[in-house]
């Protein structure tokens, strides 16, 4: 059976905090400012250490994503289109003790198409082909 000490344990050695700083309501990634990618590894390395299936997981409700997203000025992300849910060590608890995440997500609809991101690409294209365009001329000439 897993204790909530075997949580704050994990917890304090992940995001390397004392245990002292952990109550079963703590929000690990906003108190101790965990972002993105880091959250993602956080609940991935706590499903692998308690054993514990991620098939209901949903990231977007409990953080955002890392890098740089210009299409989200225009079009929002899922992480923005759904209010936040906090990572606590009681949701952790819930999920080692029952093996499966089983937290109970809001109704919402996500678009299949991640229209932020098609936005990105078509950024980096323009960008990467008029840089393209703009130097490649003169590097020809200055090795021709």
């Amino acid at each position: 059976m897993v204790a909530i000490a075997d949580i704050y344990e994990f917890v304090s050695l992940q995001l390397e905090v004392p245990v002292e700083l952990l109550d079963k309501d703590t929000d690990l990634c906003e108190v101790f400012d965990v972002k993105a990618d880091a959250c993602a590894d956080l609940v991935e390395n706590f499903a692998e250490r308690f054993k514990v299936d991620l098939d209901g997981y949903l990231w977007y409700f409990h953080h955002g994503e890392a890098g740089l997203n210009i299409g989200r000025f225009w079009v929002k992300p899922p992480y923005e289109r759904v209010e936040r849910i906090p990572l606590t060590p009681r949701i952790f608890l819930k999920a080692a003790t029952k093996k499966r995440w089983k937290v109970q997500y809001p109704e919402h609809t996500i678009p299949k198409k991640r229209w932020d991101m098609i936005i990105n690409k078509g950024i980096l294209f323009f960008v990467f082909f008029y840089t393209l365009n703009r130097f490649l001329p003169t590097i020809i000439d200055k090795f021709s």
